[in-house]
Order: C-alpha cells, then structure tokens, then sequence
C-alpha cells in the first residue's frame, strides 16, 4: 500500500535494529520511538488493543471460529466514523465505506438514479419505445438478404434499450429499440399493395411498390425513346438497344 511517512514504536529490539533503521532510512520513514517503560505514549496502538480486547471478551460466547470474529470486529473497526477526524478508517483509506448489512436499511442509491433519470426523461419529453414480451415486432436482418425486415417475437428484455427477440424456431437475435419496429403498427401505417400478408401466418414479404415500378418503366422507356429519336434525327440506322457508355478502365500507374 506504499511506504509510511512516519512510524510510531515502542523501543523493542526488532524496531531499534540496526537492519530495521537501515530500512527506514533507506525509504525515507521517519520512526519515533516512545519513552522507556512508558506505553501510553503511543496512545492510538494502545487505545486499538484496549478496543480489540473488549471486542473479543464480548464475544466470547459466540460459538462462532476466532477468525470469524476478528474479521468482523476489524469490518466493524474500519466502518466506523473515529472520534476525531470524523471520518472513517476506510472512507480516508480509500475513499469509500465498506458496504455491510446495516447499508440495506439505507435508501438505495441505484434507485435514486434511476427516479432521477426518469424524471429527467419526462420533464425533457423524450418518449423511448417499450416493447412488451412475447410482442409480435420486425426486427433489422443484416444477413444481406431481400428481406431487412424479420418477422420476430420478444423474449425477454436484456437492458434499458435491448431486447432479445425470436426469429423462426432456433433462431434468437439481441436488438436494440432503433433495430426493432411493432409489426401492428408499422403494418397499419404501410400501403397495402406494399406488403403482401398470409391470412392466419406471421410471415410479411415485402414487395417493389408499383408506383416505384412504373416509374422505372417510364424511365427506360424515356431514355429507349430519346436515343432513337437522337439517331433518327442524324441519319443512322434505329439501334435495336440503348448505347452503352464505354470509358477505359481506372488503373493505378506504380
């Protein structure tokens, strides 16, 4: 945890050594050292070893093994505030307290944060879809095929905005709330003729619109209709098919 600033001892051989000393100065600890036959002047150990040996008569009708008590005399040392810094052992060791049972009678501050962030939700009006399990959706296929839409059912819904859905039999895909649309609704707002339905089935193809495929039509017809108008008006015989731009291939010069 890192080496002292200063170190505090009674004038035993094993802290006067010259190996000790060597140590101490080696690492720049400044060690100070009580009064001969007077142990009061290290107060803090002393006043610890007063604390631990109280704990331990207390405790001595417990049934429970000695190690069992000591951890849970030092969790319950280290957890409580000390008289004079006001502070905890822990909080001022690493900046926190150490969670125990008492903390389940404390309000939870994982749901303070989620009441605030709902709150912040609603006063900023930020809608966020819900689905519900076993909802009939259309969830995002990125396989390439025709279909971008799959027909899917929630199972279960892994996290704030993800959700795991069912597509087919042995088929399940996780699927965030932008990946993932309600079949009813996205069914009500579509055309008709887009989308073709089996009465009884949960299957949806979807299919070119017409009006998408009559305006290619009218669009190769047009460009059909302008080249033969263009070789008609310079004298050349009517080409059988549209001309194809032919350019030489880009390649890269080393």
């Amino acid at each position: 945890m890192g080496l002292p600033q200063q170190l505090v001892s009674d004038n035993g051989c094993q802290f006067t050594g010259e190996e000790f000393q060597c140590f101490l100065r080696c690492n720049g600890v400044r060690h100070i050292t009580s009064a001969p036959h007077h142990p009061a002047t290290n107060g803090q150990a002393e006043r610890f070893i007063q604390s631990f040996k109280q704990s331990m008569k207390a405790s001595r009708k417990d049934v429970k093994p000695l190690q069992q008590k000591i951890d849970k005399f030092l969790l319950a040392y280290r957890n409580t505030a000390h008289a004079t810094t006001g502070c905890s052992p822990a909080m001022l060791f690493m900046g926190r307290n150490l969670r125990s049972r008492l903390d389940l009678l404390k309000p939870d501050i994982r749901k303070h944060v989620q009441d605030k962030q709902a709150s912040t939700k609603e006063s900023t009006k930020i809608k966020t879809r819900t689905f519900n399990i076993g909802q009939k959706v259309l969830a995002r296929d990125y396989r390439g095929q025709n279909q971008k839409w799959q027909p899917s059912q929630i199972l279960s819904q892994t996290g704030p905005l993800t959700y795991t859905i069912s597509v087919g039999t042995n088929l399940v895909w996780r699927r965030h709330v932008d990946q993932i649309l309600d079949a009813e609704t996205h069914l009500a707002t579509a055309q008709p003729e887009n989308i073709s339905t089996a009465l009884g089935s949960d299957e949806f193809i979807f299919t070119t619109p017409p009006e998408a495929q009559g305006l290619s039509d009218v669009t190769e017809d047009q460009t059909a209709e302008s080249s033969t108008q263009r070789h008609i008006d310079s004298g050349q015989p009517t080409r059988r098919y549209p001309e194809r731009n032919r350019r030489a291939p880009q390649r890269l010069d080393l």
